[in-house]
Formats: structure tokens, sequence, C-alpha cells
């Protein structure tokens, strides 16, 4: 799931985003939607 190549001494790491949606469809999306939510929910916290 992650394609890696070495550049002199650097490791160079890349998501292998297709094969990720063809094994846990809808992960990459719901990632970002998910902190979405906490950040909101944690600022509504933080303020009360």
């Amino acid at each position: 799931m992650i394609e890696q190549r070495i550049e002199g001494n650097r490791r160079l790491d890349r998501l292998r985003q297709q094969d990720l949606d063809e094994r846990f469809p809808g992960l990459l999306g719901a990632v970002p939607a998910a902190c979405r939510q906490t950040r909101g929910s944690a600022a509504v916290t933080a303020s009360t």
C-alpha cells in the first residue's frame, strides 16, 4: 500500500491511493472528515 524509493540518503514514501481505495473503500475520505469533526467538537468544548 506504500511505495518507497531511495534517493541518496533519503527514503521517499507515497501512498498507493488506488490500492487503498480498492481494499478500504472510503477510508482516505473519512480520515479528513473525522479530523474536521474532532476539531469542531474540541473548539466547542474548549470554549465552554
